[in-house]
């Protein structure tokens, strides 16, 4: 009989058959993320085309110069987190906050392009998070 308790080994706690996908998903979704913010930084916001409502919003967030600057600062510090498995449960609910915004910008926006690399995004994120989902049952608990 398979025991589901968790193996704790310092602070992670994951079930053992799910071990090897957790690593595989944790790299996989911080290469992803690192990925996307470069090439959003490397891009760069002088590329966007005005003359679509997606790109109106886009370009005037990018201008605020502080918005998009910390949302891809923030991407960037929770990429970082998870490359080094580091407050992993932490970074996927600050990811979680950011890429539900993306994905209803791009729903409302009529963007497909952005929503299909927001969807891995999301399903890696999930994958991810219903690996410990052990570990948010204390916030998802009714006190």
């Amino acid at each position: 009989m398979v025991n589901y308790e968790l193996i704790v080994t310092g602070k992670k706690q994951v079930r053992p058959k799910l071990k090897k996908y957790y690593h595989l998903i944790r790299i996989g979704l911080g290469v992803v993320l690192a990925l996307a913010v470069t090439m959003s930084l490397i891009k760069g916001h002088e590329n966007i085309d005005p003359s679509t409502r997606s790109g109106q919003v886009l370009k005037s967030l990018w201008d605020t110069a502080y918005l998009m600057h910390t949302v891809k600062a923030v991407e960037i510090l929770c990429a970082i987190s998870l490359l080094l498995d580091r407050y992993v449960k932490l970074t996927s609910i600050m990811l979680m906050t950011i890429v539900f915004n993306i994905i209803m910008f791009d729903v409302f926006a009529d963007n497909l392009k952005g929503l299909a690399s927001a969807s891995v995004i999301l399903l890696l994120l999930v994958s991810l998070m219903l690996i410990n989902i052990n570990s948010y049952k204390s916030i998802l608990s009714e006190r």
